[in-house]
């Protein structure tokens, strides 16, 4: 093994699959102040390194997000990390058209109810979709370097390996079911929870303690909130997401009185999900 001599009369041992110029350097004299300046230049590599290499899980990032947003842009706008989440959507881009970004479009939800982070890939880059399923859980490294309505939006994306969740087709009610429902919306900082909604009955719910009456239609899932708390709003009983069967069974309300369009959806909607009796 080569040995290099250094001012103090010491040797350092340098091993065989040490890179030759550094090997090279290490044949004249160094003082032990330059020996310490290099240790520490190293280990200020390894430091970068190992932070440019941050995994993450998409709950952790949601949650940090939901604390405190502009922190979150400060720490990840514009950095490359890996997210490892569960698939919430697909959404293939079927048609290029000029002057647009033709995306294909992986989600990851953050809470389990709701998409949160985009994976962005460019139109031919379709055949990454093969294989993956909604409720899959994935690994993505991406760039976060773009903003859409509160998502984070991944681009330059690679794949890590992804995990197959069982499938069970979806077995929600056809009737809205009555009980317990958590209420989320988009507050520009991502989905957010914002109430707890109980639905007594068919012309009943309660909501903080207050009760309204409201009038649900079972031939086409409308439902009118008559009085109380969301006098003037109305919903549309959903029992399954089309492009994601893990999402319980949901009432999307328009606060504008407006009957909820589900396949263009407003960002303004609430989405209350299914908790049980």
């Amino acid at each position: 093994m080569p040995y290099a001599a250094t001012s103090a009369k010491r040797w350092v041992i340098v091993r065989g699959d040490t890179d030759p110029t550094i090997f090279s350097a290490l044949r004249f004299p160094i003082s032990t102040h330059m020996k310490f300046s290099a240790f520490a230049f190293i280990l200020t590599l390894l430091f970068f390194q190992n932070a440019s290499a941050q995994s993450y899980t998409a709950e952790r990032l949601y949650q940090e997000r939901r604390s405190n947003s502009q922190a979150f842009e400060d720490k990840y706008f514009n950095k490359t990390f890996t997210v490892t989440g569960k698939i919430w959507t697909i959404t293939p881009c079927s048609v290029a058209m000029e002057g647009f970004k033709n995306y294909h479009k992986v989600g990851l939800t953050g809470t389990g109810y709701e998409m949160f982070i985009i994976i962005q890939l460019p139109f031919d880059q379709k055949a990454l979709l093969d294989g993956l399923r909604t409720g899959q859980t994935l690994t993505v490294t991406g760039t976060y370097n773009d903003r859409e309505m509160g998502y984070v939006l991944l681009n330059n994306c690679s794949f890590g390996p992804s995990r197959e969740v069982p499938r069970t087709p979806p077995a929600a009610p056809a009737r809205m079911p009555l009980g317990k429902y958590s209420v989320y919306q988009n507050g520009g900082a991502g989905f957010a929870y914002q109430y707890a909604l109980t639905v007594n009955s068919y012309n009943s719910y309660t909501l903080n303690g207050k009760t309204g009456r409201s009038a649900y239609d079972a031939r086409t899932h409308a439902v009118r909130f008559l009085s109380g708390p969301l006098k003037g709003f109305r919903g549309l009983y959903r029992p399954f997401h089309p492009k994601n069967d893990q999402e319980p069974p949901t009432i999307v309300i328009d606060p504008r009185g407006g009957i909820p369009d589900l396949e263009r959806p407003w960002t303004g909607y609430q989405y209350a999900y299914y908790k049980g009796r």
